[in-house]
């Protein structure tokens, strides 16, 4: 199917029209909308999926932009879902209308938020991960900004995981920044693994 073109490919659903901004209300070149009733939820979905094995469709993952403050407001969010095996799609991640992530939650409580209800385990992680073979002075590390002063590439301070040796348990340093000299801050503390 093609719409504002006559050469559309095989099996797609091609659209070609100008740019359109953000900024303005109802602009897009694809729109998709719900008929139901504004109300909490209520939005346009994506489906995303193929065809099992039966031959059957499946929905693997779901968008969905969806009011997020109920009849009356034109609050959105964008939320993501994925379907795990032998279930149906779950929200996973959303983006609030203040601009807040999260991530197993639908009422993230900053910028990034990370939850995962486990009673009496481990819950919220991040890992942040160095693919390279395992050799002595690799790192992974978060970087922390206070200010946009700072320059582009410099953080204003830093915590490390650097392996001391290839297969060896990593130590735990923490660097804050100099001056202008070295972008990778001044080691300041080490826990030893």
């Amino acid at each position: 199917v093609g719409i504002g073109t006559t050469n559309p490919n095989k099996g797609r659903l091609v659209i070609e029209e100008a740019n359109k901004p953000f900024e303005t209300n109802d602009q897009a070149n694809l729109l998709i909308y719900s008929t139901d009733a504004q109300a909490i939820g209520v939005g346009g979905t994506l489906g995303l999926g193929g065809v099992d094995s039966a031959g059957t469709r499946a929905t693997f993952a779901v968008i969905r932009g969806g009011e997020e403050l109920g009849a009356g407001r034109n609050e959105g969010y964008m939320a993501f879902a994925t379907r795990p095996h032998g279930s149906f799609a779950a929200e996973r991640m959303r983006i609030t209308s203040a601009g807040n992530v999260g991530i197993g939650t639908t009422a993230p409580f900053d910028q990034l938020d990370v939850s995962k209800s486990t009673s009496g385990g481990v819950g919220g992680r991040i890992v942040v991960t160095n693919p390279a073979a395992a050799a002595a002075n690799n790192e992974v590390d978060i970087g922390f900004k206070a200010s946009s002063n700072f320059v582009a590439t410099y953080y204003s301070s830093r915590i490390a995981s650097i392996l001391t040796a290839a297969d060896t348990p990593a130590d735990l340093a923490f660097f804050t920044y100099l001056d202008g000299t070295n972008p990778g801050g001044v080691e300041r503390l080490r826990i030893k693994s």
